[in-house]
């Protein structure tokens, strides 16, 4: 129900244009494959995020799913310019962590890592958990 009436408000707010979908900090992008399903054509989907493995999992993801996802490793939304994205998402780390545990989650991650050691990081939200939402807005 919440999907739909994200859909739904994303129509009354684009009326028909192209609609430019963004997924931040993406991982394997279910977010972003969600809606370039349900837009198609209509819209131009983008997946951004900082660790290499994870814009491999979003490529995959947009591969297996038979859709066009276009994927950049950077930080956040760095390299976007206000008012270019129609829909902005992002479902990010949101566990309360201490600045010494995230630094421990940061150091085990390196990208040569096993992926489970890569994933501690995933879940870091950094004091309050709220760390990336902080960055964002």
């Amino acid at each position: 129900l919440f999907f739909l009436e994200i859909l739904r408000d994303l129509e009354l707010r684009t009326c028909g244009s192209t609609t430019v979908v963004c997924e931040v900090g993406c991982g394997a992008a279910p977010l972003a494959t969600l809606l370039a399903m349900h837009l198609g054509s209509s819209a131009a989907t983008l997946a951004f995020d900082l660790h290499s493995s994870a814009c491999s999992a979003a490529a995959e993801t947009a591969q297996c799913n038979n859709i066009v996802l276009q994927v950049a490793r950077m930080d956040l939304v760095a390299a976007m310019r206000p008012g270019l994205i129609d829909l902005l998402l992002c479902h990010p780390p949101y566990v309360p962590t201490s600045a010494v545990e995230l630094e421990t989650a940061r150091a085990s991650s390196g990208e040569a890592k096993a992926s489970v050691e890569a994933a501690k990081v995933t879940w870091a939200g950094g004091p309050g958990g709220t760390r990336m939402l902080g960055a964002l807005c």
